[in-house]
């Protein structure tokens, strides 16, 4: 009788422990996609600011050339 209570209770407590750490992986998991969003979303903007980058660099060299033959046409 008594090893039959201690069952039950012992049941009982790794019922609830198994309900936590199920409850602690799906919040786990909802965190773990979020920052996986997050990282996807720091990745994209980080391509567009290289790409912004590379837009103006292509820019002030043309710039640059510009100014370059702008300066050889005034020694002339």
């Amino acid at each position: 009788m008594i090893l039959g209570g201690v069952r039950a209770n012992l049941k009982s407590c790794i019922d609830k422990i198994t309900l936590d750490l199920q409850r602690l992986g799906a919040d786990l998991q909802t965190k773990v996609d979020e920052l996986e969003q997050l990282n996807q979303s720091m990745r994209d903007r980080d391509k567009m600011k290289d790409d912004a980058i590379a837009h103006l660099s292509d820019q002030l060299v043309a710039i640059r050339g510009r100014l370059q033959e702008l300066e050889r046409r005034q020694q002339r």
